[in-house]
């Protein structure tokens, strides 16, 4: 499995902002917190190669794959390299890594109590 560094994706989505990065959290985790200029697919529709036809995602598409610690962007990796994906990448540490390394967020506004 290829691992990318939070340090090395933060370098990708400010200089390559063309490359597809998958965050495959669920809606819900997204909407918390996320990282600016990901797309949000969640793991089972990425299992299921379930790809909106707006992201013209292919085998042969170079997708970077993110999630909170790494452990399920590395199962969407697995499945769809078995599937014939040949340009798959994960982050290493997910968003736990990119928080600690006190890269920038997006999160859901606090309701006033």
């Amino acid at each position: 499995m290829s691992l990318f560094s939070v340090r090395h994706l933060r370098g990708v989505l400010r200089d390559e902002p063309a490359t597809l990065v998958v965050d495959v959290r669920e809606p819900d985790e997204y909407a918390e917190v996320h990282v600016a200029g990901m797309s949000n697919l969640p793991l089972a529709r990425v299992l299921a190669r379930d790809f909106p036809a707006g992201l013209g995602v292919t085998p042969g598409t170079e997708l970077i794959l993110f999630c909170r610690s790494g452990k399920r962007s590395g199962v969407a990796a697995d499945s769809l390299r078995l599937a014939g994906f040949s340009r798959v990448e994960t982050v290493d540490g997910g968003l736990l890594a990119w928080e600690a390394e006190g890269f920038p967020v997006e999160r859901r506004p606090v309701a006033a109590g």
